[in-house]
Order: structure tokens, then C-alpha cells, then sequence
């Protein structure tokens, strides 16, 4: 396995050196499909697991549903961060761009080259997100653009117009261009595979359909792929992986519709043909690491053991809004608004993890509208201004489903310009 030093990369707070582990694996001998391995890392005083994950190139979701427990703003020095770069192949021809929308990652299968075996690489993705998702099928690449413009279509332009933020007819190359500094043209029409200028929401459903990696990996990308270059999406939650001997599951989320509707039913049927006939089913254990979808290949053929459940996934120690309705949120504005409800959303002393975080909210649909103070050396965010404790509650069990932050509770503030936290609210610092 080889890993690359891509470039010095421009991170929230500065310039950083970002070591891009976008692995470049031997293909496995003829009957296995897993590549890589699962390994450990340390986590420092200041990291996220936003920061770990860019750096060991794994997205955000990827990383925070391997490290159920883990809070993924403030992981404590110290921490032992699991790292879950073991995959098993998409089921699909190993040959040009093969991308799995369900696992969040790309894999590309370069062209036979004398006396080099065959290899496979792979880098993590954004996806569309609810109403604007990913289409499934085969494309090919035809064309290649530095420094693209972007030209948002009419649907895209009324809704940032709808939530107070509109766009114009055409977006300049630059740093406000959300296709970052490459794309790569598609069959499939008004779909890119392009970079981002919000490489935080790599790992996550956020963009209108568009496949979106970190500005370090697209620049990578952008350089080995040729026009003509097939490209293969597919949707696949499971994947039945072999090594030498043994069968594994590797389970993600199930991104459309209500996973555990019928998930014994599909599950036994998506098995049945997997394996050859008169295969013995570990059927318990093949239920628990699919309801866990936790991204990691497991071995179907060892000992019964314990595996998180989805709700174990992320679980941040931090208190939570109150309950008292479901739905998504409107705010009132984006403006401070006098007698109006507020959200605390978290306390930072590190400016760059706060700007991460405004970063995401901004990306969550609707967006949330988010302001920051600094104060006794540290910042503090809310979100706001709400019509109610009701609608303001709501968002933050919103905020807590996308980004794992259990916000604090929300707050009547008559006054707005005296702070984002009102007297007496006591907040975690990250």
C-alpha cells in the first residue's frame, strides 16, 4: 500500500500540511475483495475527528460511525481513534470509476500498465443529499475543467433564493465556487465530479447530487483520469467480502427510504444470492452488523459478539435540547431579532474547529443560520433566531441527527446585542 503526500493544503485556522492517505492498494488475488486494513491512531489535544479523518482521508461519516462513543468535536487527547480504511470492492467490473454511493467512497481502477500489478484507488465523497439525490448507473467522463465557473440551474437558484441566499447566474472560478479548483464532466447531465470549497462536508449528503471530494484528492484525481473513462454509481449498503478463507460483511447505512422497514426480508434475499448454495447463514450475526452499519468488514464465520447499534453510533457528552417536537426548523431570519428563541450549539477554543462547524451548518438543508462571540477567550455559537422554543428544540435534534452536537437548550433572548448565551447557560467547551 503506497500514500502520498498530496500538497499544503489551506485548513480553517491557516495553512496546515495535509498528508492525504488516498491508498493505492494491489488488486487481491482472483476470488478475495478487500483491501486494506483497519488501523488506530492517537488522537491529539486539538484534533476533531474531522481533522483525523481528512488527514487518514476517510469522510465524515465514516469516521464517526466506526468510533461510536467518541465525541467528534472534542475526542480528548489521547484517545484511541479507530481508523476503518478496510474495504470491500463495490460488486461491479474493476475498470475505470467505480463509486459506491451508499459507502461514500470512490474507487478508481487504473489501466494496466506493464510489469505493474493492477491496483485500486480509493477516496472518500459527498453525496446528495434528501431530494437531490445521486443518480445510480453507468456514465463516462467527457471532459476535464480547471478553475471551472458553476452555472446553477433555476431549481437550485430559488431554492438558496427561498432561504435568503441567492446566487448568481454564474458562479467565477474562486474560492466562492463551490466546485472547487477541478471537475470532471459526466454523460449524466448537470452531474460533476468536482472539489469543494467546504471540504468539511466530504463524507456526508449535502450537495445536489454532485460527487464531491477534498480539494487534495480531486487535484490527484483530476491528473490520472483520462476522457473516456468509465464510471460505474451504485447504490450498495452491503457487501459480501472474501479473504482468504472467510466471508465477511461489510453494512453501511441504507440511504433511501426506512432501513429497517423490511430489512430481515431483503437482507435474506440479498444473501441467498450471494453465497454458493448450502452455505450456512450465521443469521443473527449477519442481522446485527447489518442493523449496525457500522462501515466495517466482520467476519461472518467467528464467534458471536456484541456490535453497536446505530443508535450507539455517536453519542457526544453533551446536553441535549429539550424534546418537545420532531420536524425540521425554520428561523425566523438571519438577522438577530429581539424577543426571539436561540439555540447554543457548542463552545469552542480552537477559532478553526468553530469555523468548521458554522461550515456544516451552512450546508445542512435548510441551512442553519449560525452567529459566533468570543468571550474570556473563548467562542461561543447559536443558531438563530427561531419563532418559538418549539421550532428552536426541533432544529437541535436536527443538528444532532447530521452533525452528532447536542446543542444546549434554547433560550428567549430580548436582547440580542448583550451575547449568543443567555445568563446562567452552561455549555461544554471543544
Amino acid at each position: 500500500m503506497r500514500y502520498f503526500l498530496a500538497r499544503w493544503a489551506l485548513l480553517a485556522g491557516g495553512l496546515a500540511p495535509l498528508w492525504a492517505w488516498s491508498a493505492t492498494y494491489p488488486l487481491p488475488p482472483e476470488g478475495d475483495n478487500i483491501v486494506g486494513g483497519l488501523a488506530t491512531v492517537t488522537a491529539n489535544q486539538e484534533e476533531t475527528l474531522l481533522d483525523i479523518g481528512r488527514r487518514h482521508d476517510l469522510g465524515y461519516e465514516q469516521i464517526t460511525t466506526a468510533n461510536p462513543g467518541v465525541d467528534p468535536w472534542l475526542p480528548k487527547g489521547g484517545t484511541r481513534i479507530l481508523l476503518p480504511t478496510e474495504y470491500v470492492l463495490p460488486d461491479a467490473p474493476r475498470q475505470g470509476i467505480v463509486i459506491n454511493v451508499a459507502a461514500m467512497r470512490l474507487f478508481y481502477y487504473p489501466p494496466a500498465r506493464p510489469g505493474v500489478p493492477p491496483e485500486v484507488v480509493t477516496y472518500p465523497i459527498g453525496i446528495g443529499r434528501e431530494g437531490w439525490r445521486t443518480p445510480v448507473g453507468q456514465a463516462s467522463v467527457t471532459g476535464k475543467v480547471k478553475d471551472p465557473s458553476w452555472t446553477p440551474p433555476a431549481s437550485i437558484r430559488e431554492e438558496h433564493a427561498s432561504n435568503g441566499d441567492p446566487l448568481p447566474d454564474v458562479v467565477p472560478a474562486g474560492p466562492d465556487n463551490p466546485l472547487g479548483q477541478y471537475a470532471l464532466r459526466l454523460t449524466l447531465p448537470g452531474y460533476l465530479i468536482h472539489g469543494s470549497n467546504k471540504p468539511w462536508g466530504v463524507g456526508m449528503r449535502v450537495s445536489h447530487g454532485c460527487i464531491r471530494l477534498y480539494p487534495e484528492d480531486i487535484s490527484r484525481l483530476f491528473a490520472d483520469i483520462p476522457v473516456g473513462t468509465s464510471v460505474r454509481i451504485v447504490n450498495q449498503p452491503w457487501l459480501l467480502g472474501h479473504r482468504q478463507g472467510v466471508y465477511y460483511l461489510q453494512a453501511f447505512r441504507v440511504i433511501d427510504g426506512d432501513p429497517d422497514a423490511h430489512l430481515e426480508r431483503d437482507l435474506g434475499e440479498w444473501i441467498a444470492r450471494q453465497l454458493p448454495p448450502g452455505t450456512p447463514v450465521p443469521w443473527q450475526r449477519l442481522l446485527q452488523i447489518a442493523r449496525a452499519g457500522r462501515g466495517i468488514p466482520t467476519a461472518l464465520t467467528v464467534p458471536e459478539q456484541q456490535i453497536p447499534t446505530q443508535a450507539e453510533a455517536i453519542q457526544p457528552p453533551v446536553d441535549a435540547a429539550d424534546e418537545t417536537a420532531e420536524g425540521p426548523a425554520a428561523s425566523v431570519s438571519s438577522k438577530a431579532a429581539a424577543g426571539s428563541w436561540y439555540l447554543p450549539v457548542a463552545r469552542f477554543r480552537d477559532p478553526g474547529n468553530a469555523q468548521k462547524v458554522i461550515g456544516l451548518l451552512a450546508q445542512m438543508q435548510p441551512p442553519v443560520s449560525a452567529a459566533s462571540s468570543r468571550a474570556g477567550g473563548a467562542i461561543t455559537l447559536r443558531a438563530g433566531p427561531y419563532l418559538s422554543k418549539t421550532v428552536a428544540a426541533a432544529e437541535a435534534r436536527r443538528i444532532e441527527r447530521t452533525l452528532g452536537i447536542r446543542c444546549g437548550t434554547p433560550f428567549l433572548d430580548a436582547s440580542p446585542e448583550k451575547g449568543p448565551v443567555a445568563l446562567g447557560e452552561t455549555m461544554t467547551e471543544r
